[in-house]
């Protein structure tokens, strides 16, 4: 008997081995996402080592002496914001690093919104008493970050866009913001937040949502997971014309500007580094600036613990595809030893070999366009789908048809009744 309808003997074929089909999509659905899951993870790690690993460079944090009378004195002068604002302007535009701004200065919203407390700035420090404060008192996590920080961080945004060069302007009462991704519970794009930075009210605009888990590290005191944090953009420049409470804002403003951190390259020693930033202050009766190396210990531990989850997320997918491999060779004969007997009788009613192992290669094909199918699907609901994986899951696909092709080609040559 020829096989005529194929699609009738693939459905009777499932009825009969349905635990055995069953049991092996299963775990070649769990080795496939292994593989899916595991390359989503070491382009996060990539990601991530990109972020951290700083090259052939190193920063310094920039720390000024302004404290106490010194500081009330450099207020008092009606220059300092001019004098701020330019310090900070040569800073940046300094050839011989780049100069980032993070400041972790905290906001206050002006309106009601029930935030958990992961918002709240310090919450563990202040849960006895911020149950009495207003909401005007109450400090949530922020950071103000310069165009040069986010170049190096590159911060992924899940949904809207980063800053544009005109957001770092002053806009008077308005200033868009980039939300933490624990946000989008509560806020989508578009959305107007009253809120009050360094005492000074704004209506900001939420043009994006950073992607869960980015993260901002200096050393292990500045590291920022962002996903509670809202992000500004840090004004670039004062206007000419202010007001008394605009001239007490870009005070404080700038003051934690020139408080940033200078990415040289490690040529630079850091005597120049401290003479260069201290020509700049003398110039602008800033007084004195300190430099804080960084801590390379804490990036060197992040970078070895993202190298080890790294082997270790390859150690895993190299055994699952050994596994996957043996259990395919073990599937593919039970399936046909299984059905011997039905596969002879179609040998004996004018069915060829061929035909039986085109039929094979039929219903193993369809399964794994299947489990590739969902695996891609549910891959995409984790991270982007990259061509290389496409590649992998392809190639993977191809080897175990091959297996398949192969053992049941050897199996059916063993078998006495031959009708080729």
């Amino acid at each position: 008997m020829k096989i005529s309808n194929l699609t009738v003997e693939i459905f009777e074929s499932l009825k009969r081995k349905k635990y055995l089909l069953i049991f092996y999509t299963l775990f070649l659905l769990f080795s496939f996402l292994t593989l899916s899951v595991s390359d989503v993870m070491l382009q996060e790690n990539s990601n991530e080592e990109h972020r951290v690993s700083v090259g052939n460079t190193k920063t310094y944090k920039l720390v000024d002496t302004l404290i106490g009378e010194k500081e009330e004195v450099f207020l008092r002068n009606l220059q300092s914001v001019s004098y701020l604002n330019a310090m900070y302007k040569e800073l940046s535009d300094s050839q011989k690093g780049e100069y980032q701004v993070v400041n972790s200065q905290s906001i206050n919203y002006l309106q009601e919104k029930d935030l958990p407390t992961e918002f709240i700035e310090h919450y563990e420090q202040i849960a006895g008493s911020v149950s009495s404060w207003t909401k005007e008192e109450i400090p949530f996590k922020s950071l103000q970050m310069n165009d040069h920080a986010l170049e190096r961080f590159n911060l992924r945004i899940a949904s809207g866009q980063s800053f544009s060069p005109s957001d770092y302007q002053y806009n008077r009462d308005k200033i868009p913001v980039i939300l933490g991704n624990s946000y989008s519970d509560y806020y989508t794009i578009g959305d107007k937040i009253q809120l009050s930075y360094l005492f000074k009210q704004f209506e900001a605009e939420v043009i994006g949502f950073v992607e869960k888990g980015e993260r901002v590290t200096f050393n292990e005191y500045e590291d920022y997971v962002l996903d509670h944090y809202i992000i500004l953009p840090f004004i670039e420049n004062a206007p000419q014309k202010i007001s008394e409470e605009e001239f007490s804002f870009f005070q404080k403003h700038f003051l934690n500007g020139v408080n940033g951190y200078f990415q040289v390259p490690e040529s630079f020693s850091q005597e120049k580094v401290y003479k260069l930033v201290n020509e700049i202050s003398s110039t602008y009766e800033l007084g004195t600036v300190d430099l804080i190396g960084e801590s390379g210990f804490h990036l060197s531990a992040l970078l070895f613990m993202i190298t080890k989850n790294n082997e270790l997320l390859k150690l895993v997918v190299s055994f699952s595809m050994i596994i996957l491999v043996l259990m395919t060779i073990v599937f593919c004969c039970l399936e046909m030893y299984r059905d011997k007997k039905i596969y002879q009788l179609h040998l004996l009613f004018g069915a060829t070999k061929k035909e039986i192992r085109n039929y094979i290669m039929v219903e193993k094909t369809l399964l794994l366009s299947f489990v590739l199918c969902v695996s891609l699907t549910l891959t995409n609901y984790l991270g982007e789908i990259t061509l290389v994986l496409f590649i992998r899951l392809l190639y993977l696909s191809l080897v175990l048809i091959f297996l398949f092709f192969l053992i049941s080609t050897i199996i059916l040559r063993k078998w006495r009744i031959t009708n080729d």
